[in-house]
């Protein structure tokens, strides 16, 4: 007897452990549990895009034998300090992925692949935030799908265009765009070993990586990847490869590569090339994004759009209330006693007398109780608001399947309550992860809810969730207010947005 226990116990423990290891095209994986999850960290989806490979498109990873442990994140992709640019960190060995898994599933489960933002220049899969991995995918898994959050090149070694890096193939500039379809194909070929189904996969980002999102709806390198798309504050900010081989020229010089340009930037380090992104202006930092390269990308977004050239897959797409009150400090420096002067100043210096005398119209300064919240809704509607019912209306006119929504919740919580429903604050409701702050009941329900809606989404092509609101589609500028309220409205900024219109056909 004592030996069949014996056995029954190696048989138990051997069970268990075959459950957390999965076989990939390139070799076994060992996972861990995490709550309801089985997570795994760290899987190499492309080969590292370091020596002879900076600058290409990425390549598979290499195979194993044995089985690889998958239980750490992998490198960040380097980049500078948010708190500190002189503090730079990451590795350029930096193409992973991590994989969360409900414990138990009912057959395949939908899935959903998450970029980060950070402005395609900082960001990682495995950022935190007060102490809580913000992307962490264990929560969202537990509504039975599996989540995919992944690195991808950024600043200049993602994103640099020059003429002396276009290889033979066409390629330049879009490399981090190149990482996130290789994931995506990895996911592709090898997440149903994870219980996923490769054919329900949903691409959703916020920030940078609502922005790719968008790119990829129109690559023709990512036809197929993916089947739906939820986009988070995203905007437009692709370039022309002119203007970005403007860019890159701007940046060899800073980088003291005017001269055999091609090997002098190879030789640099990762660091190297970030410190000289930090010798251009503020502007130039931020301009990393897609290139119209004709292979990546072959038009515009919004072009591709209107025009039909963009995948006909169902699409959530939203913005915040107050997006600049969080992201505002990150895309200009306001002087001391920030006023109406130095507002027109500003203006006038970015759009010219004629229609920096317009906006201030549309904007009058007796609306607002400082110059620095008129300027918020100045660059929240050009940048995000109205750019947004923009690519809603295009999107429509192809298909009806386009759902918007505005997350308008202020904070309980009297910390975060002043950023009111800022860029990025809803990230923790999309994830669950708000086990960190102090949160309240009311919160916690806002946050189910969106899960619910989101996993929903992820499930059906349409986020239809029983007993909650009816969503529906985004025809005639409707939009569900992501707040308490959770009602269906419509026409956000109408005014606002038809002067933008106006000044960017």
């Amino acid at each position: 007897m004592f030996r069949s226990l014996i056995a029954a116990f190696i048989f138990v423990v051997t069970a268990q452990a075959s459950a957390f290891d999965v076989t990939t095209k390139y070799g076994t994986l060992t996972g861990a549990e995490d709550g309801d999850a089985i997570v795994f960290k760290g899987v190499p989806y492309a080969a590292p895009p370091t020596g002879d490979l900076r600058w290409k498109a990425p390549r598979e990873p290499a195979t194993w034998s044995g089985a690889k442990s998958a239980l750490a994140f992998g490198n960040q992709c380097p980049q500078a300090s948010v708190a500190n640019k002189s503090v730079l960190f990451g590795d350029e060995d930096c193409l992973y992925l991590n994989i969360f898994r409900p414990k138990t599933t009912a057959g395949k489960s939908p899935v959903m692949v998450f970029l980060h933002g950070g402005g395609n220049t900082l960001g990682s899969a495995s950022d935190r935030v007060l102490g809580q991995t913000l992307y962490d995918g264990v929560d969202l898994s537990a509504h039975n799908v599996v989540v995919v959050t992944l690195n991808y090149r950024i600043g200049a070694l993602g994103f640099l265009a020059h003429p002396e890096l276009r290889g033979p193939d066409g390629l330049e500039g879009n490399y981090g765009l190149l990482d996130q379809i290789a994931a995506l194909k990895y996911v592709r070929e090898n997440i149903a070993a994870f219980g996923g189904d490769p054919s329900r996969v949903t691409l959703f980002g916020e920030s940078a990586g609502a922005i790719d999102t968008l790119v990829l709806m129109t690559s023709p390198l990512a036809q197929g990847l993916f089947q739906r798309a939820i986009v988070e504050s995203g905007f437009l900010s692709d370039k022309p490869l002119v203007q970005a081989e403007q860019d890159g020229v701007a940046f060899a010089k800073a980088a003291g590569c005017e001269t055999n340009t091609a090997a002098c930037l190879k030789s640099l380090s990762a660091f190297d090339l970030i410190r000289a992104s930090q010798k251009l202006s503020d502007a130039s930092i931020q301009a990393a994004g897609a290139t119209i390269d004709g292979v990546v990308l072959k038009q515009s977004v919004l072009s591709a759009m209107k025009s039909g050239q963009a995948m006909k897959v169902p699409v959530i797409i939203g913005t915040n209330h107050d997006e600049m009150r969080t992201l505002l400090s990150g895309l200009v420096t306001l002087p001391p006693n920030f006023d109406d002067v130095q507002l027109h100043e500003l203006l006038v210096k970015n759009y010219g007398a004629d229609v920096a005398t317009q906006i201030e119209t549309v904007y009058p300064s007796n609306q607002y109780a400082t110059a620095t919240l008129r300027l918020e809704d100045i660059l929240g509607d050009a940048l995000t608001q109205c750019p947004t019912r923009q690519i809603t209306r295009a999107l429509l006119q192809e298909s009806p399947d386009v759902y918007r929504y505005l997350f308008s919740h202020v904070s309980d919580n009297a910390m975060l309550a002043p950023y009111g429903a800022g860029h990025a604050l809803e990230l923790p409701y999309v994830f669950g992860n708000m086990s960190r702050m102090a949160y309240s009941s009311n919160e916690f329900e806002l946050s189910e809810s969106m899960q619910n809606w989101w996993t929903a989404f992820a499930t059906l092509g349409r986020p239809e969730v029983r007993n909650q609101v009816q969503w529906t589609n985004a025809v005639g500028d409707s939009y569900l207010n992501l707040d308490e309220s959770m009602m269906m409205n419509s026409r956000f900024h109408d005014s606002q947005c038809d002067f933008w219109d106006s000044i960017t056909r």
